[in-house]
């Protein structure tokens, strides 16, 4: 699904919805608009400052430098526009990955129960964020809670050259799931060795821990390599980035094994 064409956004942007996931659906719905709006005002900004600039030189080079100053101080108010609004313009990746999962599990959810989507668009090297992009707290129809993090995880190495720096990141993401059980029910610890051999195609269980009252599964993804060269980033080897179809698979194979294990006994 993701590629070359994939394009990692570093946005100072977190946002938090609880409610039905049809609510959720219009924030996100709302969230996506304000998106695409603020790429368009980004596009023209750019074009206005480039053209502006465009403007100033010809200004200096016929001595005009009234139209210097103007055209100078309009390439710089549209460049400081387009930064003030860069918050806006998010990852497409997290958003579409957040509503699709959501509206694949929407039928399997217990109504009347809320849902919780948190996501954080900052890119993972960024030193506010732990590397988390999206958490997701929900009750399936049997009562049984599901909690799901996805993470990004990189180690980076820099090589300096004579007129850049190459910089090349090993990048893996993870994802954590976490089952409760329904009311008055519990897990049998010793079913962690029925559990481990569960397998998916795109992820790798890493870790399983099972205790009366959660089971935690931890997935990892294939490690990728990121590259930035003198043209900038190169994002043709992120092939295995966690989507809502690794997600979702991961999600029935879990609770497919939490059941066929017999790891749910009346307390």
């Amino acid at each position: 699904m993701f590629g070359s064409s994939l394009e990692l956004r570093d946005a100072n942007k977190t946002v938090t919805y609880s409610g039905s996931p049809e609510e959720i659906e219009a924030e996100c719905e709302a969230l996506d608009a304000l998106d695409k709006e603020t790429e368009m005002r980004r596009t023209a900004a750019a074009v206005a400052a480039f053209a502006t600039g465009v403007l100033c030189m010809i200004g200096f080079v016929t001595d005009s430098f009234w139209m210097v100053g103007i055209c100078f101080a309009l390439a710089v108010a549209a460049l400081v526009y387009r930064a003030s609004i860069g918050s806006d313009d998010i990852e497409d990746r997290k958003l579409a990955t957040a509503r699709e999962l959501l509206s694949a599990l929407a039928p399997e959810l217990k109504r009347g129960r809320p849902v919780k989507l948190d996501l954080d668009f900052r890119l993972y090297d960024n030193d506010r964020t732990d590397g988390v992009w999206m958490t997701l707290a929900t009750t399936l129809e049997d009562g049984t809670g599901l909690a799901l993090d996805v993470s990004t995880h990189f180690k980076r190495k820099t090589r300096a050259k004579r007129k850049y720096t190459k910089i090349k990141d090993k990048i893996h993401e993870r994802l954590t799931l976490t089952f409760t059980p329904p009311k008055g029910r519990r897990f049998v610890p010793d079913a962690k060795a029925r559990i481990a051999p569960t397998r998916l195609p795109a992820l790798a269980l890493r870790a399983v821990k099972v205790s009366p009252k959660a089971t935690t599964l931890t997935f990892s993804s294939p490690q990728m390599l990121r590259v930035r060269g003198r043209g900038g980033w190169n994002n043709g080897g992120l092939t295995h980035l966690i989507d809502e179809k690794a997600a979702l698979f991961a999600i029935i194979a879990s609770y497919r094994a939490l059941a066929e294990s017999g790891v749910s006994q009346a307390s």
